[in-house]
């Protein structure tokens, strides 16, 4: 049955249903007198109780199949917008006319020579509690440098939770293509019980269960990744950067950017640099410009070079 008809039928059928109920129960004396005149009146009431519990299972089934329909509209309705994101994010990230009749020309050709490259900057800094100055900064700043370096780009600033994970679904169906992703979050995280969390700008934390139940697991991104390294071993790995070590802070800066991303920023920049050249940069210089007090960690599960050269 369609949807829109399964909602006219119950809502006629539920709040119908509920309406005759009630209706028998105020007018039970004169109903009775009137169609069973010839009955005692136990026996009078006994008929009406047998058609209100009808009449209202019929309200019952009335009110389900409503609620069946709204769900499915719901359903639909995240089917549509997520194809609609996908289109946007396919559309946001078409280059420049270069002779492919169509993007998806474009992404196998750059999955074929293992071209693609795909990131996520994140920059959260509008935060109820706690406010940053500078993680939208850098988020626009490393957004045009990744561009530079021949990154398609899906930027957020300030997300909410459900754009954020919208966003992250989004470019999760891109690493699957192959490639290179690249994802830099900048803006409040938390390590808990060996677990890294993204903070949106619109979670109220208060506890360590709202660290779990309203914050973004780290894994969650990793996921996809984690599945090409499975199916293909050899030719795939992940290399996770973190601004600071374990159970330590990074700190926001004094100028337009974090301390971190002013020094990401310059490294990647330098041609020359292997990625775990960028690495070796990053603990120095940071170091030495915090005393000590924030040093780069990093996790890796890569045997290859990577170079981030102009493309």
């Amino acid at each position: 049955m369609d949807t829109e008809l399964l909602k006219i039928v119950g809502q006629i059928a539920g709040i119908g249903g509920i309406a005759f109920g009630v209706l028998l129960l105020l007018f039970r004396d004169v109903i009775r007198k009137a169609i069973f005149p010839k009955l005692t009146k136990e026996q009078g009431y006994k008929i009406i109780v047998l058609f209100l519990i009808l009449v209202w299972s019929v309200a019952l089934f009335g009110i389900i199949a409503w609620l069946i329909s709204i769900k499915s509209n719901d359903k639909d309705k995240e089917i549509n917008r997520s194809i609609k994101r996908t289109q946007e994010v396919s559309e946001n990230l078409k280059q420049e006319e270069n002779g492919k009749e169509s993007f998806q020309e474009y992404l196998n050709d750059k999955i074929k020579d293992s071209e693609l490259r795909i990131a996520l900057v994140v920059g959260n800094n509008d935060y109820k509690k706690s406010p940053l100055k500078n993680p939208a900064n850098d988020a626009m700043d490393i957004s045009t440098k990744l561009t530079d370096k021949g990154f398609k780009i899906i930027k957020k600033i300030n997300p909410s939770t459900n754009e954020l994970i919208n966003s992250i679904k989004d470019f999760n169906k891109f690493l699957c293509l192959g490639g290179v992703g690249l994802f830099y979050y900048s803006g409040h995280g938390v390590q808990l019980k060996g677990q890294n969390y993204i903070i949106p700008v619109d979670a109220d934390i208060e506890t360590m269960d709202d660290v779990i139940h309203k914050s973004i697991n780290l894994n969650r991104l990793l996921a996809p990744v984690d599945k090409i390294i499975e199916d293909s071993p050899k030719r795939s790995g992940d290399v996770i950067i973190y601004s600071t070590g374990s159970g330590n802070v990074a700190f926001d800066g004094p100028g337009r950017n974090s301390i971190f991303t002013k020094h990401f920023s310059y490294a990647i920049d330098k041609n020359e640099f292997e990625l775990f050249d960028i690495l070796r940069y990053l603990c120095r210089e940071v170091s030495k410009e915090t005393n000590g007090k924030q040093i780069p960690w990093l996790s890796a599960s890569l045997d290859t070079e990577f170079y981030c050269p102009n493309c």
